[in-house]
């Protein structure tokens, strides 16, 4: 799957946080969006709707839920075996006749039938999340969330749990603490897959323990302003690897195709600076800058703004611009003779040197004062030439 999608939509710490900081004023509503989502050479292609609600359920606690699915099809670059036939004669995947299956591997082969390109993948996911807010008598939110996601290779089921105090009567000081865990079941392939012990074609299923945290603070800093700085750490243990990208061994001697392999352990950390601020009674501008590294020696910055302008009372614009870097995993090459016998090894261009960017401009329109129609157009691009462009459109509905 690519790696834009997966900065848009993958279950992580950022959805436990949005489950873990509910709007201060929530107001009773229904959200309903449709996403479409589009690459370039056909590479992913997603379908997903969503509908989301806020229930006030009494003063003190408020309820959230949302129910999404993605409907995937597109095609994942890796290497494969171009010599490979099915014995049945047939093939799952759109180019068959040059890319017959991303799962050939596990014997040698001749250089001449080392391939590089495009396999083909269907896939349909499905993401439940719920969450209920508790607000004590010293007016502090406590918040508990639940969450699944679904999809034919991962299934990730998700608690959350989070605190906010405020540090002062007016409510312009708040510490955050939050924490998420996941336990993932991991299903892949085991012919010609060495992390299996069998070479039946059966699958396996494998795990992850993955545990995220983060504390924040937040200050209204006058009246047209207001600043937060967000603490974050990541705990990612099991089967880490893409059960769907090959690596090339031996190329100079005795090629072989066969799957990739990253460390079992993935620590990181980092920091998240946002500023906000009214430039006038109609305008506001979002800023935000946001580091990370982890032990697999990669460094990301990741760099936001956000314009939103009351053009009417009934009409508000946004346009956002973000700007995304970061270097290479200590075990990633994109070369075909680079792996011999090295334990850990990728050519998954994800964990390589990578720079993107992304756009967006959007409208909200105000019909009349319980419900908002919104509209989002979106542009990414990466250096390596990958592009996608995406709509979102929905309706919200206050009751």
């Amino acid at each position: 799957m690519s790696l834009a999608f997966r900065q848009l939509t993958k279950l992580s710490v950022l959805c436990a946080t949005a489950l873990l900081t509910p709007a201060l004023q929530a107001e009773d509503a229904i959200n309903v969006q449709m996403l479409y989502y589009d690459e370039n050479d056909e590479t992913t292609t997603i379908v997903s709707p969503n509908i989301a609600l806020t229930l006030d359920l009494s003063a003190d606690y408020t309820l959230q839920a949302s129910l999404g699915m993605d409907a995937l099809t597109g095609a994942s670059e890796t290497w494969y075996d171009k010599s490979y036939i099915p014995s049945s004669g047939a093939s799952p995947y759109k180019h068959a006749k040059s890319n017959p299956s991303a799962y050939a591997r596990g014997k040698h082969i001749a250089q001449k039938d080392v391939g590089y390109g495009l396999i083909d993948y269907r896939d349909y996911r499905y993401s439940a999340n719920v969450s209920l807010t508790k607000r004590l008598a010293n007016r502090d939110e406590l918040t508990g969330g639940l969450s699944y996601n679904n999809e034919y290779e991962y299934h990730i089921p998700e608690v959350s749990l989070g605190y906010k105090h405020w540090l002062d009567t007016s409510k312009n000081s708040a510490l955050e603490a939050s924490a998420a865990y996941q336990h993932t079941y991991v299903l892949i392939w085991c012919r010609g897959n060495d992390l299996c012990d069998t070479d039946s074609g059966a699958s396996k299923t494998f795990y992850q323990n993955n545990t995220f945290v983060q504390l924040a603070y937040s200050q209204v800093l006058d009246k047209k302003s207001k600043a937060k700085l967000t603490l974050f750490y990541n705990s990612e243990n099991g089967f880490l690897s893409n059960p769907y990208k090959n690596i090339v061994r031996y190329y100079d001697t005795s090629p072989i195709i066969t799957n990739e392999r990253r460390p079992h352990n993935r620590q990181g950390y980092g920091a998240k600076i946002d500023y906000s601020r009214a430039l006038t009674a109609k305008t506001t501008l979002h800023g935000s800058y946001r580091y990370y590294h982890d032990n697999w020696e990669l460094d990301a910055h990741t760099l936001s703004t956000t314009l939103f302008h009351e053009y009417t009372s009934k009409l508000t614009l946004q346009t956002t611009l973000r700007y995304y870097t970061q270097s290479a995993a200590s075990f990633y090459s994109g070369r075909k003779d680079y792996f011999t016998d090295e334990k850990y090894a990728s050519s998954d261009f994800r964990l390589g040197d990578l720079k993107s960017y992304f756009i967006q401009g959007g409208i909200d329109y105000r019909f009349r004062k319980d419900l908002t129609q919104n509209f989002y157009l979106s542009y990414y691009r990466q250096d390596n030439g990958l592009k996608a462009v995406s709509f979102v459109i929905g309706q919200k509905y206050l009751f």
